[in-house]
Order: structure tokens, then sequence, then C-alpha cells
């Protein structure tokens, strides 16, 4: 069986950087969108869609990443809204899946699969504030919506209500968030069923992301899934049990990579 990945197209609400290369897709058994395909929810879900749409005999896993998740008003609203659009939207294609923190299963070519899509939290060492808030995690990811006016109150602002505030992420956020994911893999790890391929599906990748570019992490020590694949790395590689691979980018010569499971 192959998968092929989509990642870090980096569209913008504008410019539509999924060129026409990129909609000839290799011989492949499963497309997985792996995260941080643009900046807004719909031109992605529009590039998600249409590419569903042309290879019907494929089966498509959509996981939204950073670039996603920051244009919303609370905190589930962006997941909330794609899934409900799966469940009522009647042109929404069949073989296009969508499910977070939850595990979906899927059995392609007589082939059992048990996929997890996580956002991906780093288990982040101590960093410099001035590094940290430099990187472009810090700049799209967030934690949660606060109505706690004095969370961030502008300087001599009128003590009023001044509306909801973003709770960007901090090292200490992303280590709490970061073991709750490791809670969620660790049940869904426990509970494999025989003859599946548990595949983990995150934004992030385990190593070397860009988007954390000076800030040492790690990512689930000592969890071992079948085959990690993630965002953010061009890579594949085995990690003790578990085979990593990462395909970020656009043209040909990124739609052409597949990997073999």
């Amino acid at each position: 069986m192959k998968l092929h990945l989509i990642s870090n197209v980096n569209s913008e609400w504008f410019q539509d950087k999924f060129g026409e290369e990129d909609y000839n897709l290799p011989d492949a058994d499963v497309v997985i969108f792996t995260g941080n395909c643009s900046n807004f929810i719909r031109r992605t879900m529009n590039q998600v869609e249409s590419v569903a749409m042309m290879y019907p005999e494929k089966q498509f896993i959509i996981n939204l990443g950073m670039k996603e998740l920051t244009a919303q008003k609370n905190f589930t609203e962006i997941r909330d809204g794609v899934n409900n659009r799966q469940m009522l939207y009647e042109n929404w294609p069949k073989n296009l899946h969508f499910k977070y923190q939850k595990p979906l299963k899927l059995e392609v070519n007589d082939r059992k699969l048990d996929i997890l899509c996580l956002y991906g939290f780093p288990n982040v060492g101590n960093v410099d504030e001035t590094v940290w808030k430099n990187t472009e995690w810090y700049q799209y990811t967030f934690h949660g919506i606060t109505h706690d006016q004095s969370y961030f109150k502008p300087k001599a602002a009128a003590d009023v209500y001044h509306g909801h505030f973003w709770i960007w992420s901090t090292p200490e956020l992303c280590r709490e968030d970061h073991e709750k994911e490791c809670e969620i893999i660790r049940n869904w790890l426990a509970e494999k069923e025989e003859g599946s391929t548990q595949i983990l599906v995150t934004a992030l990748s385990p190593m070397n992301d860009p988007c954390l570019e000076g800030v040492e992490y790690n990512m689930y020590p000592d969890l071992h899934p079948d085959v990690w694949v993630f965002s953010g790395v061009s890579t594949t590689m085995p990690n003790n049990r578990t085979l990593l691979h990462g395909n970020p980018g656009t043209g040909s010569d990124v739609r052409s990579v597949t990997l073999t499971i």
C-alpha cells in the first residue's frame, strides 16, 4: 500500500500556491493532508475537496495545522465547522475523511488502517523568550480563548469589556497539551486491532520543524505507532519501531513522492 502526503502549500486567501502540477497525484491508495496548506480554512477546503473529487478511487484524510486554525473566535470553531460540513454538506466527497483526536478506521484494498490525527504539541525545554516569540509557531499557535479582561488588557484602557483574547502559546502550555496528546496516543496504541496498521498524523514534525527554529523539543517519547506522518520536514526514516515520513511543499517533484507501508 502507498501513501502520499500534502502539506505546507502555504496558499493565502488571495494567492493559490497549489499549482496545476499539484493536482497530478501519484499512484497512491491513501492521500493525507497533514496540515498548513493555507492561511485560510476556506482555501484549504477548496484544495482538499477539489482533489478528492478528481480521484474518487483514492481515500483522502485531512488534518488541520496552525495556519488553518488562527482565524476563529473560539478554540474549536473551525474543526467543528469542518465536522459539520462533513456530516451535512450533500456534495462532501465520499472518499474524504475528517476526524480529530479519535481513531479513524478504514479498510483500503483489504488493508486495515487505524489513523489518529492530532495537532502535534511539542515538549519544549528551556528557551529564551525572544527566541520563542520569533518563531512561526508562536505567531500562529494559541491554546484557547479567554474572556478574562485582565489577561491582555491594553495599557491605559478603560475598565470595560474588550472582547475575547487568544491565549498565545508558551512553553508551559505546550508541555501541558503535549502530555494530553501523549495520553490520547497511549490509549489508542493499547487498543490496536490485530492485523491493523496504526498511522499517527500531526501537523508538526517531531524533529527540526522550521516553525520552531532555534527551539529544542521532543514529541511523544516511548510511544511507537507503526507509521508517523507529519508536516514541516521532508524525510523518510525509521525511528525504533516507527516509520517517519514528511513531504512538505509543492511542485512535480514533491507530488511524485510516495511511502510504501
